[in-house]
């Protein structure tokens, strides 16, 4: 038998250094998906949730990425209000003329509830135009999701006509010159599809320096025809999805047997697609862009 005498006095007590050094475990590595959580779920609690959007890049090719960028509550709701508001109105219409028709004969009633209408259409077709100018915007900075407008000061009526006449002026100054042809020769011939398709092909970096620039400075042509000339070859992949989607929403989806409001919703879903598609064009290109923005 072994006897392990005490200690004494003069024997000093085991202190922390005499203990086993048992290094700290290593820190388990997150696996793939736990570090997309982190990513999308914004693990520093001081960085907003754009900013991991920002952040995240996706996985996909660039054109089903914009497919999916309505996804979002941001986006279902506006599609929602941008639908469903009209179809509202008009509802409402239909029940006012009712009543006052026998008060208003001779087509009154209907020239009254054009007048009430028509500033609140023009107002509200305004504000989808600036939403749109906002979705161009927002891509342009690296987001992926539809997303609220933040305003930051008074959101006045002048503001959306302004942001409206802007985005007219991005599509006029791409296809004037098919206008004025067809205008002046009211012919379709091989010169109108040829101009139509340099118009068509314009139009796209016309749209997106009116946006980015927020100025109708912006729509210089030489200005446009740089930038064109720096990103030529994504650029006619841009055009080529802008075709694709625009000819989908204008000619196949109007004949669609459904509902008029899922037309719309579709139509307005294909039109914050094309938007995103031309803002992500800016963030992916903004280097060879230059534009200083």
């Amino acid at each position: 038998m072994l006897i392990v005498p005490p200690a004494t006095g003069t024997q000093d007590a085991p202190t922390l250094s005499d203990l086993p050094d048992w290094s700290a475990p290593a820190q388990a590595v997150p696996s793939e998906i736990q570090a997309d959580e982190v990513t999308t779920s914004g693990a520093e609690p001081d960085r907003p949730s754009s900013l991991a959007e920002v952040m995240e890049e996706s996985r996909f090719p660039w054109f089903l990425d914009a497919l999916a960028y309505p996804v979002s509550s941001s986006g279902a709701v506006n599609i929602a209000v941008f639908v469903l508001v009209p179809q509202l109105v008009a509802f409402v219409i239909r029940l006012l003329t009712r009543f006052i028709t026998s008060a208003l004969p001779l087509g009154g009633a209907g020239y009254l509830t054009t007048l009430l209408t028509a500033p609140f259409y023009i107002i509200f077709a305004c504000y989808i135009c600036y939403y749109v100018a906002h979705c161009v915007i927002d891509s342009s900075r690296g987001h992926r999701r539809a997303s609220d407008i933040q305003i930051t000061g008074e959101l006045s009526i002048g503001d959306l006509v302004s942001q409206t006449l802007l985005l007219v002026a991005t599509v006029a100054i791409a296809c004037w010159p098919v206008a004025v042809y067809y205008v002046l020769t009211e012919r379709a011939d091989a010169w109108y599809w040829l101009l139509g398709a340099g118009g068509v092909f314009f139009l796209p970096m016309s749209f997106l320096a009116g946006a980015i620039f927020d100025s109708f400075d912006a729509l210089n042509p030489l200005l446009i025809v740089q930038s064109i000339g720096r990103t030529f070859v994504p650029y006619c992949g841009l055009v080529l999805f802008f075709l694709a989607l625009t000819g989908l929403a204008a000619v196949v989806i109007p004949r669609v047997p459904i509902w008029s409001y899922l037309r719309s919703a579709a139509q307005l879903y294909l039109l914050l697609v094309l938007a995103n598609s031309v803002g992500r064009f800016y963030w992916r290109n903004r280097e060879r862009l230059d534009w200083g923005v």
